[in-house]
């Protein structure tokens, strides 16, 4: 199992909209085994972590996950704050969290057994409320490839 990771910072603070979307590429599944939202200005917010209804369109300048370990495996997703066309509200939320209005103020959101993203799936933070300026970073690790066996 590989683990990557990415910190990014958002640019919409508008209440219902998404303000991150992590995008599982296309050869490979992920899974999201932490969220971490920092505040960055003074305002709390509300965030919600959710399957969108429908995906991004057009992510502009998407980063891609870095590796942990350079041997290992190519990197298996990217991040967007921006798109041509944002993703919509999730029908329902997995987790929702409150961040205090102070700049600083952080949640960790731990999954161990990951949130499993197969190719092209995403998950996105959704601005509940008004937000501030935040820090996001998303950590997950991907599922081991099979092993092929030659039997001479």
């Amino acid at each position: 199992m590989s683990k990557q990771s990415i910190s990014v910072r958002t640019t919409n603070v508008t209440v219902a909209n998404a303000c991150a979307e992590i995008i599982s590429s296309a050869t490979g599944t992920i899974r999201v085994t932490e969220i971490d939202i920092f505040m960055a200005g003074p305002a709390g917010a509300t965030f919600g972590i959710g399957y969108p209804a429908a995906a991004g369109i057009t992510p502009t300048t998407p980063v891609t996950l870095l590796l942990h370990d350079m041997d290992d495996q190519a990197a298996m997703g990217t991040v967007a704050v921006a798109w041509g066309t944002g993703p919509t509200v999730p029908a329902n939320f997995l987790y929702r969290v409150g961040v205090p209005a102070s700049t600083g103020s952080f949640i960790s959101i731990q999954i161990p057994e990951g949130i499993v993203l197969e190719t092209g799936d995403t998950l996105v933070v959704w601005n509940i409320t008004t937000s501030d300026v935040a820090d996001i970073t998303f950590i997950v690790s991907t599922k081991q490839q099979a092993q092929t066996l030659a039997v001479i």
